[in-house]
């Protein structure tokens, strides 16, 4: 009794395309992967960033409350007054900057 091997053939024919087909897709799915992994490296020092940010504003927000107590209303600053102010804000910028953070 014999077997025809034609119906065979042809189902071994469909297999190479197949497999090439499923390493093309293996491939484009490894480098999907590859590069939304580098897009979340990217990304991840944005809390980090806004913190900083916040720090900045804050500071600034400092900044310009002493600014507006220590300025008069209607009157130009003396040289003195100017000269101790810029050294009492520059004594702030130099704390902040000597601090855990870069601002």
């Amino acid at each position: 009794m014999e077997f025809k091997k034609k119906p065979l053939k042809g189902i071994q024919s469909i297999w190479v395309p197949v497999s090439l087909l499923s390493g093309l897709l293996l491939l484009s799915l490894i480098i999907q992967l590859t590069l939304s992994w580098l897009s979340y490296n990217r990304i991840t020092p944005v809390n980090q960033h806004a913190e900083q940010l916040g720090e900045i504003q804050a500071f600034l927000y400092q900044v310009e409350t002493t600014l507006a107590s220590q300025l008069p209303a209607n009157e130009r600053l003396k040289d003195t007054e100017r000269i101790a102010l810029k050294n009492y804000l520059q004594s702030l910028l130099d704390q902040k900057n000597n601090g855990s953070s870069p601002l």
